[in-house]
């Protein structure tokens, strides 16, 4: 479930872009217990909450990529996801 009200991220970076992989950093969101990271649209990564850096690899080179990033939070032990914060990124 994706609800509106709750916090998503703020700013979504490609911060280092190669051939094969692009890392992706944010800052981190109060009350997050995780973080989903989809590429083109499917489940690429389920990280907890700590990570604010993840590199993507295994990458096609000169290809462009839809990388959004989803905050989990905990609502009554119920998992409960912000709406995506999205960025195209291309490798080299």
């Amino acid at each position: 479930n994706q609800i509106a009200y709750l916090g998503r991220i703020a700013q979504l970076t490609d911060s280092v872009r190669s051939t094969d992989f692009i890392t992706v950093t944010w800052d981190a969101v109060t009350g997050a217990t995780g973080y989903n990271i989809y590429v083109n649209g499917g489940l690429h990564t389920a990280a907890p909450n700590t990570t604010t850096t993840l590199k993507i690899t295994g990458l096609e080179s000169n290809t462009w990529y839809t990388i959004s990033v989803r905050v989990k939070y905990d609502i009554n032990g119920t998992d409960a996801f912000s709406f995506d914060t999205t960025i195209n990124s291309q490798t080299d």
